[in-house]
């Protein structure tokens, strides 16, 4: 018994302090830094924005930023306008769209989160769907019977993201460093369109993999799971996670949607 106890206790020093810190509420805030900036120990406040700079209290926290103080580094640029990881995703739109502020590529799937096509939806009619992209820029393509189309919760997606994040560090430990053999890295590089192809909508899989350029970047049109959601979702004001996007001589079409609800 007291080598057990032995053995407890120094388990628990080893433990990361984010790990064993009190959270009263379960919102993952925990309840020192709750304190510190005078927040609900007792409320969920990880979606409150306080000091309205368009980052949540989550989000804050991961930043390490004064959710009381919109302009944490006193450079007169919002933290919501600040873009911590370089990815060309501000600090707010990362938060609104449910990526990670901290992490250049949220799903770490060799993307980064800037060229995802996260936004909003501007509209949605006949079909076509056209997003107002967090950069500034808009984007539109044909929803067809294959695209995928799911929802989470903002609180959901962050922890999605966080928990692949850590799985995907234990597992870059393990990797053998082997370099490819001569010509691996390029093997599927520049797919074509072949003319006899069928266009969208004439065969079997209209996202076929000769489909033509993956305008996400990364080729596989995976896209961000969630639960799947009704096309009706799709309404102007959504919050789109993410959405990938193919190029075709019929014009863009949407692989998948990921939607923030």
């Amino acid at each position: 018994m007291r080598l057990a106890l032995i053995l407890v206790a120094i388990f628990s020093l080893a433990l990361p302090a984010a790990a064993i810190a009190r959270d009263r509420d379960h919102d993952g805030l925990p309840d020192r830094w709750e304190r510190k900036h005078n927040l609900s120990t007792k409320k969920k406040s990880a979606n409150g924005d306080p000091d309205r700079d368009r980052v949540d209290n989550g989000n804050e926290l991961r930043q390490r930023t004064n959710p009381r103080d919109r302009d944490t580094d006193n450079d007169r640029r919002r933290d919501g306008r600040e873009d911590a990881d370089r990815d060309k995703l501000s600090n707010a739109a990362e938060d609104a769209t449910g990526n990670d502020p901290r992490g250049p590529d949220t799903d770490d799937d060799g993307v980064t989160d800037g060229r995802e096509n996260a936004g909003t939806v501007l509209a949605y009619s006949g079909g076509v769907l056209t997003i107002d992209l967090a950069n500034g820029a808009t984007i539109s393509g044909t929803v067809v019977d294959e695209t995928e189309i799911n929802c989470s919760t903002e609180t959901e997606a962050e922890r999605r993201h966080r928990g692949r994040a850590r799985a995907s560090a234990r597992m870059a430990q393990d990797e053998d460093d082997e370099p490819l053999d001569p010509g691996e890295e390029n093997e599927d590089e520049d797919p074509s369109w072949d003319e006899d192809d069928p266009l969208p909508g004439e065969g079997d899989d209209p996202f076929g993999p000769d489909l033509g350029d993956d305008l996400a970047g990364d080729g596989d049109g995976g896209g961000d799971k969630g639960r799947a959601c009704p096309e009706s979702a799709l309404h102007r004001g959504a919050r789109v996670h993410e959405a990938r996007v193919v190029s075709t001589p019929a014009g863009n079409l949407f692989r998948s949607v990921a939607l923030v609800r």
